[in-house]
């Protein structure tokens, strides 16, 4: 799970970075980032299955994405 989740994150890294880097929106951006990773929590606590835990693990490492320190231009 960790892994798929990896590569997930991985994989859409820089697309998110662009995307993030043409927004004017940022800290919604960011607070939208920070309700996923609650969310997903709370997930992998209440259903600790395969396929929700996967899943949960997958949009975490996305909304991990959006935390990642960027240089200024």
């Amino acid at each position: 799970m960790t892994t798929i989740g990896g590569l997930l994150g991985l994989a859409v890294q820089t697309p998110i970075g662009a995307a993030i880097d043409e927004t004017r929106a940022k800290r919604g951006v960011v607070v939208l980032a920070l309700a996923v990773l609650a969310i997903t929590a709370a997930i992998i606590f209440a259903l600790p299955s395969f396929w929700p835990v996967a899943i949960a693990n997958s949009l975490m490492s996305i909304a991990g994405d959006v935390s990642v320190p960027r240089s200024r231009p």
